[in-house]
Protein backbone atom coordinates (compact mmCIF):
# COMPACT_ATOMS: atom_id res chain seq x y z
CA UNK A 1 0.00 0.00 0.00
CA UNK A 2 1.35 3.57 -1.12
CA UNK A 3 0.80 5.74 2.28
CA UNK A 4 1.10 8.93 0.13
CA UNK A 5 -1.63 7.76 -2.50
CA UNK A 6 -4.90 10.20 -2.80
CA UNK A 7 -8.37 8.19 -3.23
CA UNK A 8 -10.98 10.02 -4.63
CA UNK A 9 -14.26 8.81 -3.38
CA UNK A 10 -17.28 9.56 -5.76
CA UNK A 11 -20.72 9.56 -3.99
CA UNK A 12 -24.10 9.22 -5.65
CA UNK A 13 -27.52 7.68 -4.31
CA UNK A 14 -25.22 6.39 -1.35
CA UNK A 15 -23.03 4.28 -3.30
CA UNK A 16 -19.30 5.06 -4.31
CA UNK A 17 -17.82 4.84 -7.76
CA UNK A 18 -15.00 1.76 -7.87
CA UNK A 19 -12.07 1.15 -10.23
CA UNK A 20 -12.05 -2.36 -12.21
CA UNK A 21 -10.80 -4.02 -8.73
CA UNK A 22 -13.27 -3.12 -6.47
CA UNK A 23 -11.52 -0.24 -4.80
CA UNK A 24 -11.29 3.54 -5.08
CA UNK A 25 -9.61 5.30 -7.98
CA UNK A 26 -6.71 6.75 -6.57
CA UNK A 27 -3.93 9.47 -7.93
CA UNK A 28 0.38 8.06 -7.20
CA UNK A 29 1.05 10.19 -4.15
CA UNK A 30 4.17 12.72 -4.81
CA UNK A 31 6.31 15.69 -3.10
CA UNK A 32 2.34 17.80 -3.40
CA UNK A 33 -1.04 17.20 -3.31
CA UNK A 34 -2.80 17.00 -6.21
CA UNK A 35 -4.72 20.31 -7.98
CA UNK A 36 -8.71 19.95 -7.12
CA UNK A 37 -9.08 19.58 -11.17
CA UNK A 38 -7.21 16.82 -11.27
CA UNK A 39 -9.32 15.41 -8.38
CA UNK A 40 -12.46 16.09 -10.14
CA UNK A 41 -11.26 15.09 -13.14
CA UNK A 42 -9.65 11.29 -12.47
CA UNK A 43 -13.86 10.41 -11.91
CA UNK A 44 -15.65 12.97 -13.40
CA UNK A 45 -16.86 14.81 -10.90
CA UNK A 46 -18.01 18.47 -10.46
CA UNK A 47 -17.22 19.67 -6.82
CA UNK A 48 -16.28 18.44 -3.70
CA UNK A 49 -18.90 17.40 -1.24
CA UNK A 50 -16.90 17.35 1.52
CA UNK A 51 -14.25 17.69 3.48
CA UNK A 52 -10.72 16.07 2.41
CA UNK A 53 -10.00 13.47 5.10
CA UNK A 54 -6.24 12.27 6.16
CA UNK A 55 -6.01 8.98 7.30
CA UNK A 56 -3.62 8.09 10.21
CA UNK A 57 -1.47 6.47 7.61
CA UNK A 58 -0.81 10.06 5.40
CA UNK A 59 -3.27 8.98 2.71
CA UNK A 60 -6.31 11.57 1.45
CA UNK A 61 -9.56 10.92 0.70
CA UNK A 62 -11.31 13.16 -1.68
CA UNK A 63 -14.87 13.29 -1.41
CA UNK A 64 -16.50 14.62 -4.39
CA UNK A 65 -20.08 14.25 -6.09
CA UNK A 66 -21.93 16.21 -9.19
CA UNK A 67 -24.58 19.03 -9.53
CA UNK A 68 -27.13 16.13 -10.75
CA UNK A 69 -28.03 13.02 -9.34
CA UNK A 70 -27.07 10.80 -12.40
CA UNK A 71 -23.75 8.12 -11.91
CA UNK A 72 -21.21 7.94 -14.38
CA UNK A 73 -20.35 4.38 -15.68
CA UNK A 74 -20.03 2.19 -12.93
CA UNK A 75 -19.68 -0.38 -11.14
CA UNK A 76 -20.84 1.55 -8.01
CA UNK A 77 -21.18 -0.34 -4.70
CA UNK A 78 -22.14 0.17 -1.01
CA UNK A 79 -19.34 1.53 1.06
CA UNK A 80 -19.19 -1.45 3.25
CA UNK A 81 -18.11 -3.51 0.07
CA UNK A 82 -15.00 -1.26 -0.09
CA UNK A 83 -11.82 -4.12 0.74
CA UNK A 84 -10.37 -1.19 2.70
CA UNK A 85 -11.52 -0.97 5.93
CA UNK A 86 -10.26 2.63 6.78
CA UNK A 87 -11.78 3.88 3.48
CA UNK A 88 -15.08 2.35 4.02
CA UNK A 89 -15.60 4.03 7.23
CA UNK A 90 -14.79 7.09 5.48
CA UNK A 91 -16.87 6.97 2.88
CA UNK A 92 -20.09 5.40 4.96
CA UNK A 93 -19.62 8.60 7.38
CA UNK A 94 -19.43 11.01 4.28
CA UNK A 95 -23.03 9.73 3.12
CA UNK A 96 -24.83 9.39 6.36
CA UNK A 97 -23.62 13.46 7.01
CA UNK A 98 -24.92 14.46 3.32
CA UNK A 99 -28.36 13.79 5.26
CA UNK A 100 -28.54 17.75 6.62
CA UNK A 101 -29.73 16.33 10.33
CA UNK A 102 -26.48 15.00 10.61
CA UNK A 103 -23.65 17.44 8.77
CA UNK A 104 -21.46 18.99 11.63
CA UNK A 105 -22.57 22.60 12.21
CA UNK A 106 -19.09 23.87 11.68
CA UNK A 107 -18.71 22.54 8.03
CA UNK A 108 -18.54 25.33 5.42
CA UNK A 109 -21.60 26.04 3.23
CA UNK A 110 -19.69 25.29 0.29
CA UNK A 111 -20.01 21.08 0.71
CA UNK A 112 -23.60 21.52 1.33
CA UNK A 113 -26.74 20.68 -0.98
CA UNK A 114 -27.13 24.28 -3.30
CA UNK A 115 -24.44 26.37 -2.35
CA UNK A 116 -23.07 26.28 -5.87
CA UNK A 117 -26.43 27.03 -7.44
CA UNK A 118 -26.95 30.13 -4.82
CA UNK A 119 -23.50 31.44 -6.09
CA UNK A 120 -23.71 31.05 -9.76
CA UNK A 121 -27.26 32.95 -9.25
CA UNK A 122 -25.69 36.10 -7.38
CA UNK A 123 -22.90 35.93 -10.33
CA UNK A 124 -25.38 36.26 -12.52
CA UNK A 125 -27.30 39.06 -11.02
CA UNK A 126 -24.26 40.91 -10.32
CA UNK A 127 -22.80 40.50 -13.88
CA UNK A 128 -25.81 41.34 -15.64
CA UNK A 129 -25.99 45.22 -14.98
CA UNK A 130 -22.16 44.96 -15.87
CA UNK A 131 -22.73 43.34 -19.79
CA UNK A 132 -21.17 39.85 -18.82
CA UNK A 133 -22.54 36.59 -18.71
CA UNK A 134 -20.85 33.76 -17.68
CA UNK A 135 -19.66 31.48 -20.40
CA UNK A 136 -20.32 28.26 -18.12
CA UNK A 137 -20.93 27.08 -14.50
CA UNK A 138 -18.26 27.64 -12.39
CA UNK A 139 -14.96 25.94 -11.53
CA UNK A 140 -14.02 24.58 -8.14
CA UNK A 141 -10.34 25.87 -7.34
CA UNK A 142 -9.68 25.18 -3.83
CA UNK A 143 -12.37 24.48 -1.47
CA UNK A 144 -11.40 23.97 2.36
CA UNK A 145 -11.99 24.81 5.57
CA UNK A 146 -12.05 28.38 5.77
CA UNK A 147 -12.26 29.32 1.72
CA UNK A 148 -14.02 28.43 -1.37
CA UNK A 149 -12.49 29.70 -4.56
CA UNK A 150 -13.86 29.28 -8.25
CA UNK A 151 -13.11 30.20 -11.69
CA UNK A 152 -15.90 32.19 -13.56
CA UNK A 153 -15.52 31.80 -16.92
CA UNK A 154 -16.72 34.67 -18.79
CA UNK A 155 -16.98 35.75 -22.41
CA UNK A 156 -15.06 38.70 -21.19
CA UNK A 157 -11.90 36.84 -19.41
CA UNK A 158 -11.70 34.64 -16.32
CA UNK A 159 -13.11 36.10 -12.97
CA UNK A 160 -12.60 34.73 -9.70
CA UNK A 161 -14.91 34.53 -6.69
CA UNK A 162 -13.71 33.90 -3.55
CA UNK A 163 -15.92 33.12 -0.49
CA UNK A 164 -14.76 33.26 3.07
CA UNK A 165 -16.29 31.14 6.43
CA UNK A 166 -18.22 32.83 8.61
CA UNK A 167 -15.15 34.00 10.77
CA UNK A 168 -13.52 36.00 8.14
CA UNK A 169 -16.73 37.60 6.38
CA UNK A 170 -15.21 40.67 6.84
CA UNK A 171 -12.79 40.34 3.85
CA UNK A 172 -14.81 41.89 1.43
CA UNK A 173 -14.76 45.31 3.06
CA UNK A 174 -11.29 44.90 4.09
CA UNK A 175 -10.62 43.40 0.23
CA UNK A 176 -12.53 47.36 -0.61
CA UNK A 177 -10.36 49.26 1.70
CA UNK A 178 -6.93 47.84 1.15
CA UNK A 179 -7.76 48.54 -2.94
CA UNK A 180 -8.57 52.25 -2.11
CA UNK A 181 -5.25 52.29 -0.36
CA UNK A 182 -2.93 49.93 -2.60
CA UNK A 183 -4.66 49.27 -5.63
CA UNK A 184 -1.70 47.89 -7.96
CA UNK A 185 -1.40 44.82 -4.93
CA UNK A 186 -4.65 43.17 -5.08
CA UNK A 187 -6.75 42.17 -7.51
CA UNK A 188 -9.80 44.67 -8.88
CA UNK A 189 -12.60 44.45 -7.55
CA UNK A 190 -16.13 43.68 -9.68
CA UNK A 191 -18.53 42.80 -7.04
CA UNK A 192 -18.91 41.96 -3.39
CA UNK A 193 -21.32 40.75 -1.22
CA UNK A 194 -20.91 42.00 2.22
CA UNK A 195 -23.35 39.60 4.02
CA UNK A 196 -21.78 36.39 2.83
CA UNK A 197 -18.33 37.93 2.31
CA UNK A 198 -17.86 37.19 -1.23
CA UNK A 199 -15.59 38.83 -3.25
CA UNK A 200 -15.90 38.68 -7.29
CA UNK A 201 -12.45 39.57 -8.94
CA UNK A 202 -10.55 40.21 -12.02
CA UNK A 203 -7.42 37.93 -12.83
CA UNK A 204 -4.51 38.88 -11.08
CA UNK A 205 -1.69 39.85 -13.71
CA UNK A 206 1.25 38.30 -13.21
CA UNK A 207 3.77 34.92 -14.23
CA UNK A 208 3.44 31.53 -12.80
CA UNK A 209 6.32 30.08 -10.36
CA UNK A 210 8.33 28.30 -12.82
CA UNK A 211 8.42 31.85 -14.81
CA UNK A 212 9.88 33.64 -11.59
CA UNK A 213 12.96 36.12 -11.34
CA UNK A 214 15.70 34.66 -9.19
CA UNK A 215 14.53 37.67 -6.76
CA UNK A 216 10.94 37.00 -7.22
CA UNK A 217 10.71 36.95 -3.57
CA UNK A 218 12.86 39.40 -2.60
CA UNK A 219 11.36 41.48 -4.54
CA UNK A 220 7.60 40.39 -3.39
CA UNK A 221 8.76 40.77 0.33
CA UNK A 222 9.94 44.27 -0.41
CA UNK A 223 6.89 45.39 -2.11
CA UNK A 224 4.97 44.05 0.78
CA UNK A 225 6.45 45.65 3.70
CA UNK A 226 6.43 49.03 1.58
CA UNK A 227 3.10 48.20 1.59
CA UNK A 228 2.46 47.89 5.57
CA UNK A 229 4.86 50.67 6.49
CA UNK A 230 2.25 52.69 3.81
CA UNK A 231 -0.90 52.18 5.53
CA UNK A 232 0.21 52.27 9.45
CA UNK A 233 -0.97 55.63 9.60
CA UNK A 234 -4.25 54.12 7.74
CA UNK A 235 -5.07 51.09 10.48
CA UNK A 236 -8.08 52.49 11.75
CA UNK A 237 -9.49 52.46 8.48
CA UNK A 238 -8.48 48.63 8.50
CA UNK A 239 -10.02 48.11 11.72
CA UNK A 240 -13.28 49.67 11.01
CA UNK A 241 -13.50 47.51 7.48
CA UNK A 242 -13.23 44.70 10.05
CA UNK A 243 -9.53 43.82 10.62
CA UNK A 244 -8.42 42.76 14.09
CA UNK A 245 -6.07 44.60 15.61
CA UNK A 246 -3.22 42.23 17.61
CA UNK A 247 -0.04 42.32 18.89
CA UNK A 248 1.32 40.11 16.29
CA UNK A 249 0.61 42.67 13.88
CA UNK A 250 2.22 45.45 15.56
CA UNK A 251 5.22 43.34 16.29
CA UNK A 252 6.00 42.27 12.97
CA UNK A 253 5.58 45.94 11.44
CA UNK A 254 8.18 46.99 14.15
CA UNK A 255 10.35 43.42 12.90
CA UNK A 256 9.96 45.40 8.89
CA UNK A 257 11.15 48.23 10.13
CA UNK A 258 14.25 47.02 11.37
CA UNK A 259 14.88 44.75 8.72
CA UNK A 260 14.74 47.28 5.69
CA UNK A 261 16.74 49.33 7.34
CA UNK A 262 19.48 46.71 8.09
CA UNK A 263 18.97 45.45 4.17
CA UNK A 264 19.75 48.75 2.81
CA UNK A 265 23.07 48.86 4.61
CA UNK A 266 24.20 44.97 4.57
CA UNK A 267 21.88 44.37 1.31
CA UNK A 268 19.45 41.65 0.54
CA UNK A 269 21.58 39.01 2.04
CA UNK A 270 20.56 39.63 5.74
CA UNK A 271 18.38 37.09 7.07
CA UNK A 272 14.24 37.64 8.31
CA UNK A 273 14.02 38.30 11.66
CA UNK A 274 12.50 35.64 13.75
CA UNK A 275 9.01 37.57 14.00
CA UNK A 276 9.04 37.53 9.99
CA UNK A 277 9.83 33.88 9.41
CA UNK A 278 6.68 31.91 10.19
CA UNK A 279 3.75 35.26 9.82
CA UNK A 280 0.86 35.09 11.15
CA UNK A 281 -0.22 38.32 9.96
CA UNK A 282 -1.16 40.41 6.84
CA UNK A 283 -3.81 42.58 5.72
CA UNK A 284 -5.82 39.73 4.38
CA UNK A 285 -6.34 36.41 6.34
CA UNK A 286 -4.35 35.34 9.34
CA UNK A 287 -2.22 32.15 9.03
CA UNK A 288 -4.71 28.98 8.76
CA UNK A 289 -4.34 25.12 9.45
CA UNK A 290 -3.79 22.65 6.95
CA UNK A 291 -6.15 22.17 3.78
CA UNK A 292 -7.73 18.63 5.48
CA UNK A 293 -10.14 18.01 7.68
CA UNK A 294 -12.38 15.32 9.08
CA UNK A 295 -14.78 17.57 10.34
Amino acid sequence: MDAAREHVALLVRGAVLVDASGSLPSLPGGEHEHSLAEVLALVGADIPIAPTVRLADGRLVHVVGGRSDTRTTGPWIAPAALPDAALATVVARAIGELDPSRTPTARPDWFRPGWFDLLEAWLDAVLEPLGRRRSGPVEPFRLWSISAVVRVPTAGGTLWCKAPCSHFRAEARIHTAVAGMLPDLVPRLVAVEPTEGWVLMEQLGGVGEAEQAADAALETARHWAAAQLATIERVPELVAAGRCESSIGRTAVSAIRSWMRAISVTGPTMPLPRALQRPAWSLGERATPTSTSTA
